[in-house]
């Protein structure tokens, strides 16, 4: 068995418990190979290989919060025009990365959005360069003061930075299995209106 397919297989596992736990809460329908491509037409580049195989497993819905692959080439775009800047090389250097439109941090140079968290915090995945397939978040800068966010890998451990980059179905693993023990935690009374 390949890492990929362990990786899906312990997301399957993960999803199940969460899944009995959450059964009035949509977990989502698989993406299909067309809107697959239809990103990749638009983009000019082909996907990841282990955000595929997630997105044509499981979809988007459920304990993850990803958005669609329409919804990440929508906010990929930015004010920017166009995706070009998707095509260029992703680089990360003391936490920063070229971003086209500095007042947009969905827009990165080389990464596409997968999740959205509010208040201008974003979770890219890398989609060229030698960091392709590794997933970053944008995080408060405390190193200095000429920008107000920093990029760093995004964190398996919540409160805890990583100091290597991070593959997306390792990230997705632990994002899903995290959901699954804190539903198998919840009360049953707390249960009922999931």
């Amino acid at each position: 068995m390949t890492e990929s397919a362990e990786q899906l297989a312990a997301i399957q596992d993960a999803y199940a418990v969460w899944r009995r736990r959450h059964r009035r809460r949509s977990s989502g329908e698989p993406v299909s190979a067309t809107q697959i491509a239809e990103a990749e037409a638009v983009l000019g580049l082909t996907l990841p290989t282990g955000y595929v195989a997630f997105l044509t497993t499981f979809g988007v819905g459920g304990p993850n919060d990803l958005i669609t692959p329409r919804a990440a080439v929508a906010d990929s775009q930015g004010d920017a025009g166009g995706w070009a800047h998707v095509r260029r090389p992703f680089t990360i250097v003391n936490g920063k990365c070229p971003m086209p439109d500095p007042e947009d941090a969905s827009v990165v140079d080389g990464a596409i959005p997968v999740n959205i968290g509010g208040c201008d915090f974003h979770t890219v995945l890398a989609v060229t360069g030698d960091l392709a397939g590794t997933v970053w978040t944008n995080d408060y800068n405390n190193v200095d003061e000429d920008s107000y966010f920093v990029w760093a890998p995004a964190r398996l451990v919540t409160g805890e930075r990583q100091s290597e980059p991070v593959e997306f179905l390792t990230w997705m693993r632990h994002r899903t299995e995290r959901a699954a023990e804190y539903a198998a935690r919840r009360p049953w009374w707390r249960r009922r209106f999931d």
